[in-house]
């Protein structure tokens, strides 16, 4: 897929490609992503018919075969295994949310958001995160299906605290920073960019809050590879004095 600015996007369905082994590619493009695909499989969507609404996340309306991708996501009867552990059968994968890289998809559980925090504050070069409310595997009235195709995965060559990360919740997309999602489990999700509150309110309370506070503690002194970059004319002794006496200064005991 190509985004706004010419450059290509790794989509959420060629990952999936990926992770089961298998790659985008054929003379056809994706009736529902867009991506290259073989002539193997036809969609399952109804004729267009003009004057009538389509689905506006359809990449490629007029194509009839889809990828490897949208097709395995799309089959009623699969075995969903969860990311700390577990399997469920008989399962569609539109009805769980998503946790999925190279190696593999995990299905995901509220008893796997723990793990899921771990992930997101220090994610691989190349993943992709699919929510979706609702019990998993369970369908109910306006419930929302996990659609692969409106996932968008992310690809970096480094990924650093303020790199801006990509996940879709309800097939819609937001964003977030491993900064802001640092200081949202610290201070809370009030101010913080619409990804990280969107995040939090989904998952729910960070299992490892105290841990991260506690990396968080101010840096006394700056020797060796310490945490940050000094300065321009900073020595390691001014620095450790300044970092001292702000925390004197919180603690009540210099002015």
């Amino acid at each position: 897929m190509i985004g706004t600015n010419g450059t290509a996007i790794l989509t959420a369905s060629t990952m999936y490609s990926i992770s089961q082994g298998a790659r985008a590619e054929g003379p056809d493009r994706c009736h529902y992503c867009g991506e290259p695909c073989q002539r193997w499989w036809l969609h399952t969507d109804p004729p267009l018919v003009y004057g009538k609404k389509r689905d506006p996340l359809t990449r490629c309306p007029g194509n009839h075969y889809i990828c490897t991708g949208c097709f395995f996501f799309r089959k009623p009867r699969l075995t969903v295994c969860y990311l700390t552990g577990g399997y469920k059968d008989v399962q569609c994968p539109m009805n769980h949310s998503w946790w999925i890289t190279d190696k593999d998809a995990w299905g995901l559980r509220k008893e796997d958001y723990g793990e899921l925090y771990n992930l997101l504050l220090k994610p691989p070069c190349r993943w992709a995160l699919l929510l979706r409310t609702g019990d998993p595997g369970v369908v109910v009235a306006g419930s929302v299906p996990t659609l692969i195709h409106a996932g968008r995965a992310n690809e970096n060559a480094v990924v650093e605290s303020q790199t801006e990360l990509y996940f879709t919740l309800n097939n819609v997309t937001f964003s977030y920073t491993i900064y802001e999602l640092e200081q949202g489990i610290r201070y809370g999700e009030e101010g913080r960019m619409a990804g990280v509150r969107e995040l939090m309110q989904f998952l729910g309370p960070c299992p490892r809050k105290e841990e991260i506070v506690k990396e968080m503690q101010p840096v006394l002194t700056r020797k060796g590879n310490g945490a940050g970059r000094p300065k321009l004319g900073e020595s390691d002794d001014q620095l450790a004095f300044a970092a001292t006496r702000k925390v004197l200064t919180k603690s009540g005991k210099e002015s």
